[in-house]
């Protein structure tokens, strides 16, 4: 009966040891995550330097799309306006914007010419867009170029247009041009001349894409104290055992 006794508190002794270590490792576990998705929520978008002079930018160069404690939307457009301000004598543009497929969707068609873009009621050579990838990423491109004939812009207005949606994963996507205007190198650059062919100096201004995840991060840090309370009660009852 003793060895009955013996054997049955061991195995008691094992199973508890067992269980305080599963229940530590999911604790830890729990407290991994909780700060990872902490850290990516509190994530700042790139900050925005402008100085006067010409600039390219997207319009907005900040967007959101979701809301907390809600599915993401992956069938809502979002459209960002690339545009010129203060610009003198354009004639030709191309514009490479690369952005993160994991986040978000964009096709061929979707960068397009509005009505009141700065060569309307002018004649001039359409690229159409395209997509791609290479080794920096996946862009989408489009360019424009105005006859010999026609005068050139000066000013501020839109080029094109471009549709993104999201792709349904949360994160961040940033916006980028190409060099020599952009941030990113690439095999497509993004440029803009005027009729000698010389590049305009310009500023770019890029953007970013924020895809909110459902969990709410409000509840995130009152979840992170909660499991740090539970996880310091549950060491102590087990140091008291010991």
């Amino acid at each position: 009966m003793e060895d009955l006794f013996v054997n049955f508190k061991l195995f008691y002794d094992l199973e508890k040891g067992l269980s305080d270590r599963i229940a530590s490792g999911m604790m830890l576990t729990l407290l991994l995550i909780a700060m990872l998705m902490l850290a990516y929520n509190f994530e700042a978008p790139a900050e925005i330097v402008k100085t006067d002079g010409a600039f390219l930018k997207m319009n907005p160069s900040h967007v959101t799309i979701g809301q907390e404690g809600q599915p993401i939307p992956t069938n809502q457009p979002i459209t960002i306006s690339i545009e010129v301000e203060s610009i003198s004598d354009l004639a030709i543009w191309q514009v490479v914007i690369y952005y993160d497929n994991n986040t978000l969707h964009t096709q061929n068609n979707w960068m397009w010419l509005p009505p009141d873009h700065i060569f309307n009621n002018k004649g001039y050579t359409e690229m159409p867009s395209r997509t791609g990838s290479d080794v920096h990423g996946t862009y989408i491109m489009k360019g424009l170029s105005l006859y010999s004939s026609e005068s050139t812009f000066t000013g501020s207005g839109i080029l094109c247009k471009v549709n993104f949606t999201a792709v349904g994963t949360p994160g961040t996507s940033h916006l980028n041009f190409t060099k020599p205007i952009g941030s990113l190198p690439g095999f497509f650059d993004t440029f803009l001349l005027n009729p000698d062919l010389e590049d305009i100096p310009v500023v770019a201004i890029e953007g970013t894409v924020v895809l909110i995840p459902e969990f709410p991060s409000t509840i995130i840090l009152p979840l992170l104290i909660a499991l740090l309370t539970i996880l310091a009660v549950f060491e102590k009852r087990k140091t008291r055992k010991i």
